[in-house]
């Protein structure tokens, strides 16, 4: 569903930003609300209450940040979000249309400090979703709470954070907001009203307070309307529900299909299959993944032989790409890719994946895969490759023979990282220098046709350089373990990568031999004495990118065997152990790590990215309100990175810095339950195992002062006083040890500044 055009309201977002931060500093605070109130009056402009610079507090003193976005608690993270969220702004915009309904985008941000407060309290208020109901509401947060969307059986698993939606819709509807109403400007909280005709009602963003939303919420549709609902609409059998985009009703007839009998899923399943437009891929997910094999062929059918009236954007192309990870007869996989060629006459995305599975599934007719992992096959176990050297002697110029091999270790001595950009140039041109007097004199061969090509990339002819190496990449002999014939290939495979992105950029078609060719090439890499970390990240970044999450996944275990030091593969193997699976379940991101750790000959490395493996799993922990299971990970991190240091130190500041920040994040598993004198314990010991790491953001977004700024208004609220001193002679030494340890994240330096920062300067 196409998004709406924007129309831009600079007047209402002046109010609403501009003029509140320009005011704030140059009106006393006492005669600011009355101030902007009467000028609004004047504008008619009734966005922001008279308290939109921030409310005060007994005192009349204005409130903290930390104050007026008060945290929410562990119990009030467990209570329900009671705002229905659509499952796309497309669901939305249909709904809208039917209802007479505006669409309301609430927009949010993990770690910054109102986005919190409106997760964790007002989504979960009778009052807030009673101001929210008169709209179709849509959640926008490219943050990731659950590391799967999908249990193991095809149910859903909602989003803790925001309830209703999975993750992986509240982040994919959030690209198109953005080009469409975000004006190039990313900040949350935010809330944006569309009106039927695709016209902003209003947006909101930059308020100092909830009073200033909520009324803007309230006031818009005070006086407005409501389509009545059609006949019999309430009356509707679970079935005849199927047709409906409505969430209410996707989680109805889902629910129905799990609760009900054999009988029941049937006639569920048939109508999902019938009314494809409808975009029941909930119920084909379930029914896919399920017990009953006569269920199972149903909705198999439903993908495979009703491509044409499937919605292509209703989750069925997600459904068919999730369902070719996994390893399938090959007629099966046909099936698939037949039925994405179909949905492709609408979905770009579609189309491009049935190009991408056609492509892995054949062999290139350029490099041979068997004679190639035949040859290198039979070499010893890999270890470190002979350092390329610089040749020795001048060859006879008049050799043709001793000229292309002096070029040929000109070459390779250039592709030595560890010159200069200089030095690198001077030998390139040498080398070419001998490989022409070398054609001059009747030289030929793939050695020599590779010295021209490295030649012509290092000095930017990226696309002479390209075509050549698809030329030598036919005529390189299987086996050959040279640098040269490593630097080849590798060329190769990243002339059809640029060929594919190119093509991809400009929606241009594309041979899918080009994919075969990239998968074989990096392969062959992966075997080759010479072949680096780096050609392995190239080649799962490319495949992941175009969305062969199966073959990305199966290609990376094997990288980490072939690199198990290289920081940037385990990188990508913990962000895709937690996608893929569930944190805590048998084979987790903890669990794999352990495996590793345990196996014979593991690298002593190892230890280090265990740890930040269970940091990772803390985070995605607390990211679903499993606070027991985060301490027990963090704790995991501490006791891995402490064994690190026992093993070599010579990298403690970096071991000291992640155990700081484990303990910053127990700090604040704490200070979540109300345990305030165990927050208090953890943040000060942070603090002391790494003061230097105080202003560092964790996954969360959360800082350890940001942390121990948030404890110290408990306490102080408490009159805990001598704790509440703690903190504050802990933060005041942060200030004298560096000021920039005490400021706030950017995305949080908006609006008035908080008290709870000492001043520097003072």
């Amino acid at each position: 569903m196409p998004f709406p055009s924007r129309r831009s309201l600079a007047l209402s977002k002046l109010s609403a930003a501009a003029f509140p931060l320009f005011a704030y500093f140059l009106l006393p605070m006492t005669r600011l609300p009355q101030f902007l109130a009467s000028l609004l009056a004047v504008f008619g402009i009734g966005i922001l209450s008279s308290s939109a610079m921030g409310q005060v507090g007994p005192d009349g003193q204005p409130l903290s940040r930390e104050q007026m976005w008060r945290a929410p608690t562990w119990e009030e993270w467990a209570r329900p979000v009671l705002i229905k969220w659509q499952r796309s702004y497309g669901d939305a915009v249909q709904i809208s249309k039917e209802t007479g309904k505006p669409i309301l985008v609430c927009v949010n941000m993990d770690g910054e400090i109102a986005s919190e407060h409106y997760a964790g309290i007002r989504y979960r208020e009778e009052e807030s979703a009673a101001l929210f109901e008169p709209y179709v509401c849509v959640i926008a947060s490219v943050y990731r709470h659950n590391s799967r969307d999908y249990d193991a059986s095809g149910a859903r698993i909602v989003c803790p954070r925001f309830g209703t939606v999975t993750c992986g819709e509240h982040i994919d509807v959030e690209p198109g907001l953005f080009d469409q109403f975000f004006d190039d400007t990313r900040v949350a909280p935010r809330h944006i009203a569309v009106e039927l005709d695709s016209t902003e009602m209003y947006d909101v963003y930059y308020a100092f307070d909830t009073d200033s939303v909520f009324k803007q919420i309230k006031d818009a549709v005070i006086d407005r309307p409501t389509n009545p609902p059609p006949p019999g609409y309430g009356d509707r059998s679970i079935v005849e529900r199927v047709q409906s985009l409505d969430v209410v009703d996707r989680e109805a007839v889902e629910t129905a299909y799990q609760a009900g009998d054999f009988e029941t899923r049937k006639e569920i399943l048939g109508a999902a299959v019938k009314h494809a437009r409808s975009s029941q891929v909930g119920v084909m997910r379930l029914a896919l993944l399920g017990p009953d094999l006569e269920l199972r062929q149903m909705a198999w059918e439903g993908l495979t032989q009703n491509a044409g009236q499937l919605s292509v954007g209703g989750g069925a192309v997600d459904l068919i790409a999730e369902a070719l990870r996994s390893p399938m007869e090959q007629s099966q996989q046909d099936m698939l890719i037949a039925t994405l060629k179909e949905m492709g006459k609408q979905s770009f995305r579609a189309r491009r994946l049935a190009k991408v599975y056609a492509g892995l599934g054949q062999e290139s007719t350029i490099l041979d895969r068997s004679l190639w992992q035949a040859a290198l096959g039979k070499l010893a176990p890999m270890g470190v490759p002979p350092k390329i050297t610089a040749p020795e002697v001048q060859p006879d110029e008049q050799d043709p023979n001793a000229l292309v091999r002096h070029a040929v270790a000109l070459m390779c001595f250039a592709m030595n990282q560890d010159l200069t950009p200089e030095f690198a140039t001077l030998l390139v041109s040498d080398a070419l220098r001998s490989a022409a007097l070398a054609g001059s004199l009747g030289a030929t061969g793939w050695e020599l046709q590779s010295v021209i090509a490295l030649g012509r990339y290092h000095n930017g002819d990226r696309v002479g350089a390209y075509a050549k190496s698809v030329d030598v990449a036919k005529v390189i002999p299987p086996g050959d373990t040279s640098p040269l014939a490593m630097a080849m290939i590798g060329m190769f495979g990243e002339a059809r990568q640029q060929g594919i992105a190119r093509a991809m950029r400009r929606r241009n078609p594309w041979a899918p031999e080009w994919l075969t060719d990239i998968h074989t090439a990096y392969g062959i890499l992966l075997q080759h004495p010479y072949g680096s970390a780096e050609h392995a990240i190239a080649n799962f970044d490319f495949l992941t990118g175009v969305e062969a999450t199966g073959h990305s996944a199966r290609f990376l275990d094997l990288a980490i065997e072939r690199f198990p030091d290289s920081p940037e593969l385990h990188s990508r193997l913990r962000t895709q152990l937690l996608k893929d699976r569930m944190v805590d379940a048998l084979d987790g991101v903890e669990v794999v790590y352990d495996r590793m750790l345990a196996a014979p000959g593991a690298s002593p490395v190892l230890r280090w990215y265990a740890g930040y493996a269970s940091i990772a799993a803390a985070e995605s922990h607390r990211r679903v309100g499993n606070p027991t299971q985060g301490s027990q990970s963090y704790r995991r991190a501490m006791a891995h990175f402490t064994m690190a240091l026992e093993v070599d130190d010579s990298n403690s500041d970096g071991a000291a810095h992640q155990i700081a920040m484990a303990q910053a994040g127990m700090a604040r598993i704490a200070y979540e339950r109300k345990q305030d004198t165990e927050a208090l314990d953890w943040i000060l010991r942070s603090f002391d195992t790494s003061p230097e790491s105080a202003a560092s953001l964790d996954g969360m977004t959360f800082t350890p002062a940001g942390t121990a700024r948030a404890i110290l208004v408990r306490l102080r609220a408490g009159n805990q006083t001598d704790q509440a001193q703690q903190i504050e002679q802990a933060l005041e030494a942060l200030g004298r040890l560096d000021p920039a340890l005490l400021e706030l994240p950017e995305f949080e330096r908006r609006g008035p500044a908080s008290p709870l920062v000492p001043d520097p300067a003072k």
